[in-house]
């Protein structure tokens, strides 16, 4: 069986990304995590957010090496 890659409501994404919902709201709101509102509901892509997350991580390594050079 296929895993399927939607995370649907602040809950479900909360608890896969170790976050709790009113986080979730938050980070909706800012614009901190790549999550789309359709109607009063949130959704996320797992690979979406693996990504987003891979990306903060290399940029976070690349400012620490260039600061120590």
């Amino acid at each position: 069986m296929k895993e399927v890659d939607f995370l649907y409501g602040a809950k479900a994404i909360g608890e896969y990304m170790g976050m709790t919902s009113r986080s979730v709201y938050h980070a909706a709101e800012t614009g901190l995590l790549p999550i789309c509102k359709v109607g009063n509901r949130l959704f996320a892509r797992k690979s979406t957010l693996i990504a987003y997350v891979k990306q903060l991580e290399e940029e976070s390594l690349t400012g620490l090496t260039t600061s120590v050079t």
